[in-house]
């Protein structure tokens, strides 16, 4: 999706799942929506974009707050707050070594939380609700906390391991100059700045560890009805 001001922003519509199949086009995944154009704008609401999903923190919300299209008649604050990285957090890190363990920590912690989990709950319910349905879902780079919550999407929805993995690997391509600026300023946090396939793994991993499979975990802790997601939400190529 070409959006002046939103760097992420992806539309699930046309990604394989199996037997042939791909997901309809209900679902977008983005970062902050603070920069976007009004023709930005114009484009979500021509979709026509109904709900929005924030992931962030108050705080993010507060210093980037969002720019909704016309459309939306539902704009919902489901924060997902893994961990403690805050500012005096941040300044502890002294390696990207340190970082990278930071990252892997977060994914298990938001695969693992009660509260995460309670809120991931939160989001499908919306998923699964036609009135508030076309969605799109969003944090602050469009890649941690709105990748796994992408990635579980797309499982509810058939897609398979190296599909999704794929996908949560393309927020790189997409927010590569922030990261190079960004990784110039804090080598040592450059972890942070990308997404690697061991994150999404390491989260992965903690489910089925916890839950046995992804799948059970989506339909007994989550709520999610699969097989109804699928017929509504996956068609013929």
């Amino acid at each position: 999706m070409d959006l002046a001001g939103g760097h992420n922003f992806r539309d699930l519509g046309g990604m394989a799942v199996n037997s042939g199949q791909v997901v309809k086009g209900r679902f977008m995944r983005g970062s902050g929506m603070g920069g976007l154009t009004d023709a930005d704008l114009e484009s979500l609401a021509h979709i026509p974009v109904v709900t929005v999903v924030d992931f962030r923190a108050p705080d993010e919300i507060w210093a980037n707050p969002d720019k909704l299209p016309a459309t939306v008649t539902h704009a919902v604050n489901i924060a997902i707050i893994p961990g403690n990285m805050g500012f005096e957090f941040f300044k502890q890190i002294k390696s990207s070594r340190d970082m990278e363990q930071v990252m892997l920590a977060t994914y298990t912690d938001m695969a693992t939380s009660i509260e995460i989990a309670a809120k991931l709950r939160e989001f499908f319910a919306l998923i699964q609700d036609e009135a508030r349905l076309p969605l799109l879902y969003h944090c602050t780079a469009g890649k941690d906390r709105t990748g796994l919550a992408t990635a579980l999407l797309l499982t509810a929805l058939g897609s398979d391991r190296r599909t999704i993995v794929d996908d949560y690997l393309e927020s790189n391509h997409h927010l590569m100059p922030q990261h190079e600026r960004l990784a110039k300023m804090r080598p040592e946090l450059a972890p942070g700045f990308i997404v690697k396939a061991e994150y999404l793994e390491t989260a992965f991993s903690a489910i089925e560890k916890r839950h046995g499979t992804v799948e059970d975990f989506l339909e007994k802790t989550l709520g999610v009805d699969m097989a109804a997601l699928r017929m509504k939400h996956v068609k013929r190529e």
